[in-house]
Parts: C-alpha cells; structure tokens; sequence
C-alpha cells in the first residue's frame, strides 16, 4: 500500500467491515444500550472537534494534499504533537447536538461510560496540566465521566513510556492514553485500566472516528467479553466552513 502522511491515512480509512459497524450520529447507539454494556467514547472528532474549520475533518479531506505534504516527514512523536497542538489551538465544539443528549441518557441509566482519548496528559504551551484542561472542558460542553468510577483513584501508567514528559493516566472517569506514538496503543491502556480497577465487564461498546484504535481494543480484550465496535464518521460527514488553500495551508504551518 502506498505509504502517505498520518493523518490522511486516517481520512482515508473510512470502509465497513464484518468486526465493526459505521455510524453518522450517536442516535445510532441507542438500540445497543443494556445493562451490561461498557461504553467507551473517544473525544475528538467523537464528542468534540475544534472550532477552527482547518482542523475539522471536512476540510482535512478537501486539503488531503497539503495535509500529506506537512506531515510526512514528522516523527510518530510529531505527529501526536500536531495532533495535541490542533485541540488547544481552538475551542472544542459539539459535532452533533444530540450526542450530550444520548451521553444523558446513558448515565441516568447506570451504564458505565468512560473516555479513552489519546488526548496529552502533561504541560503543552501555556495549559500546564492537559488532563485538568480537558476534563473541565469536556464538562462544559455537557460531558462529565466521574459518576461510574467514583471508588477508583486516579492512577499514573509509569509501565508506560514517557510521552511528551508525561504517562497515561486515569482522572475521573478519563483515560489519557497520553499519545503513544506506536510506543503502546489505546488497546494496552485501557487493559491497564481494568487491572487497576478491578472490573472487567461482560460487553465493551467503544466508539471512535479512527478503525485501527478500534481494533487494539478489541485484540486485548479477553475473548469471553463481547466487543461492539463504532467507527463514528459524524465528523467526517460535518459540513463547516470550506477554506481555500491558502487559509487552510497557512493554519497548518503555524503548528509547526
């Protein structure tokens, strides 16, 4: 397969499979809600995206050639980076007005529901603590995971590799997968997090815009835990403002 930058993989990477069923809205969810699902949600181009319409995945996918041509000879460290730049460079938005609505929904209900985001979990520019950062943003766009862990402390992975100065880490009701960079993947913290916790469920829901994430998870599972994998492509499928060349290519080199 041709080799091309990261993120455009990522664009590109949008096709159905037996193990993983697609879906343009959180609505879709509903039907597969019972009381022994685990519901795991990644956050960015899943319960939030960046305001700034360069970054948001319409105009990622117009602009896949400038995208390709910034970031193909970035590390897989850089590229985490880039990625962490492009959250706090803007304010987080709602893709989908209903998905608070269903996230509601769910908690009221008793299900279990964390985040598993590869989100930073250390100091990035001016925000000294990215996990603080989120959590508080998060909650202020109607998320707040605290309620179905309260009994388990938060915890730092140190068998992890440093990223960006820093470990995953669990913080209410967060797993910060903390980049990893193809050091680890979101599939090795989230069975860390089973450890510490004590719990495995008998169902594990997990929604998230990027299939490989998807399938770390399910390969750790044990096989006797039901995996319902999402691959969300509300955010491919959101329609904002259409840059130009020139803005779009300007907003991206000012990352670097």
């Amino acid at each position: 397969m041709k080799i091309i930058g990261w993120i455009t993989f990522c664009l590109l990477t949008l096709y159905a499979s037996a193990d993983v069923m697609e879906i343009y809205t959180m609505s879709e969810l509903r039907p597969y809600l019972d009381e022994e699902v685990f519901v795991i949600f990644d956050v960015d181009m899943v319960l939030v995206q960046t305001k700034d319409p360069a970054f948001q995945m319409g105009n990622m996918k117009q602009h896949r050639k400038i995208v390709h041509a910034i970031t193909k000879d970035l590390t897989p460290d850089e590229k985490d980076h880039l990625v962490n730049l492009m959250v706090v460079g803007s304010e987080a938005i709602l893709i989908d007005e209903e998905t608070p609505k269903v996230f509601q929904e769910i908690t009221k209900r008793g299900i279990k529901v964390i985040a598993l985001t590869a989100s930073y979990t250390g100091s990035l520019g001016s925000i000294e603590n990215m996990g603080e950062w989120r959590i508080k943003t998060l909650r202020g766009l109607g998320y707040d995971f605290t309620d179905s862990f309260p009994f388990v402390k938060k915890k730092t992975f140190t068998q992890f590799p440093k990223v960006n100065g820093d470990y995953p880490r669990f913080d209410q009701g967060i797993l910060f997968v903390n980049g990893g960079a193809g050091k680890y993947t979101k599939g090795d913290v989230l069975e860390a997090f089973f450890l510490h916790s004590d719990f495995m469920p008998k169902k594990v829901l997990f929604v998230d815009d990027r299939r490989p994430n998807l399938e770390a998870v399910e390969r750790t599972l044990p096989k006797e835990v039901e995996f319902l994998g999402f691959h969300y492509l509300g955010g491919a499928s959101y329609r904002g403002e259409t840059l130009s060349e020139e803005v779009f290519k300007a907003s991206w080199e000012s990352l670097r």
